[in-house]
């Protein structure tokens, strides 16, 4: 499980080139030749602590990297809550509209008699 984890943060972070991602290269080439299909989460980690431990620098660029990362996924969740939210409140109004519309055509028609 932590394997997979490891592999899936290293790929979302392997297209882009810039500096920080360049340097941190060195460390995610040694989790991925080093990790394999299988391996227990234990053993994933030992490996993980290995090329930490090799590669000092490069994990705390890749640590960075995936913070910044977990920032603007965070910022775009709430983009897109923010959205939800205004949607359904701008449905709910029109709906509370409607159902007062509705209700005072209804007592027109009851105080007409109808």
């Amino acid at each position: 499980m932590l394997s997979a984890l490891i592999a899936t943060v290293l790929a979302a972070a392997a297209p882009a080139v810039p500096a920080a991602e360049a340097a941190s290269a060195r460390y995610a080439d040694c989790l991925l030749g080093h990790l394999q299909a299988g391996m227990s989460d234990q053993t994933a980690q030992l490996v993980q602590q290995a090329c930490a431990a090799k590669y000092p620098q490069e994990r705390a660029d890749a640590a960075i990297l995936e913070m910044e990362a977990g920032k603007r996924r965070e910022a775009e969740f709430q983009r897109i809550n923010a959205d939800a939210v205004k949607s359904a409140n701008e449905a709910a109004a029109t709906a509370a509209q409607q159902a007062n519309q509705d209700a005072a055509a209804t007592w027109e028609d009851v105080s007409r008699g109808k």
